[in-house]
C-alpha cells in the first residue's frame, strides 16, 4: 500500500502479483444466492425471534412477508461479499436498538471501511500489475539492493551503455508538431518522456 505509481515496483512483490490481483478480485465477488439466502434468513429469524417488527399472524401471510422481505433485502445487499455481508447482518443484531426493521443502506454502513479498504487495495494491486506490464518488469526472488549501495563498475559501464544508446536513439527521432485548432490557446498537457528527454540532454543522468 506504500508503493506509489510513479515508482517501479517491488521486485520481490512482481513475482506475487498474479495471485494477489486473483485474491483482491475474490475478495470483492459478490455473495452466491445460497450464501445470501443463509444471511437474510438469520436476519429473519432474529427479527421474528426478538418482535422487532409485527410480523402477520396467519401462516400464510407470515410467510409471504418472509418472501418479499427476503426479496427487498437481496436486491439491496447482493452485491456484498458474503464474509463482509454476514459481518454486516452480525453487526446490526448487535447493535440494533430500535424497533423497526433495519434498512439496507444501515446495513450495508457496518461494513463500510472494509468494503473501501478492499477496493482500494484491489486498485493498487491493479496498478501494479499495469505498470509492471508497461515497464517491463521482471518477478525475481532476489532481495532489492539497498538505495545506499553503490553500483559495480560493470553496472556503471552497463549504465553509460544504456544511456548512450537512448541518446543515439532520441537524438536521431524525429519529433512532428501537431497543428492545434484556431483559436486553441491551451496549454499542451506535461509530455513525461519529452520531460526525460530533456534532462538527460542537460544532465546526462539515466
Amino acid at each position: 500500500m506504500n508503493w506509489a505509481t510513479e515508482e517501479p515496483v517491488p521486485s520481490e512483490i512482481v513475482e506475487h502479483l498474479p495471485r494477489a490481483l486473483a485474491a483482491s478480485e475474490h475478495s470483492l465477488a459478490a455473495a452466491s444466492p445460497k450464501s445470501m439466502g443463509l444471511a437474510i434468513g438469520k436476519l429473519l429469524n432474529w427479527i421474528e425471534q426478538f418482535g422487532i417488527v409485527a410480523l402477520p399472524a396467519h401462516p400464510v401471510e407470515r410467510e409471504e412477508w418472509k418472501i418479499r422481505t427476503t426479496e427487498m433485502y437481496n436486491a439491496a445487499l447482493s452485491s456484498l461479499p458474503s464474509d463482509l455481508l454476514n459481518i454486516a447482518i452480525d453487526r446490526t443484531m448487535e447493535t440494533h436498538t430500535f424497533r423497526n426493521l433495519p434498512l439496507a443502506g444501515d446495513i450495508r454502513a457496518k461494513v463500510d471501511v472494509e468494503l473501501f479498504g478492499r477496493r482500494e487495495l484491489a486498485t493498487k494491486i491493479k496498478s501494479a500489475v499495469f505498470f509492471t506490464d508497461l515497464r517491463g518488469q521482471k518477478a525475481t526472488r532476489d532481495a532489492p539492493r539497498a538505495a545506499h549501495k553503490p553500483r559495480t563498475e560493470a553496472e556503471k559501464q552497463a549504465a553509460a551503455e544504456a544511456v548512450a544508446k537512448a541518446r543515439e536513439i532520441l537524438d536521431a527521432a524525429t519529433l512532428k508538431k501537431v497543428p492545434t485548432a484556431a483559436g486553441d490557446h491551451r496549454t499542451p498537457a506535461a509530455d513525461p518522456y519529452r520531460t526525460a528527454y530533456a534532462v538527460l540532454k542537460r544532465t546526462g543522468e539515466e
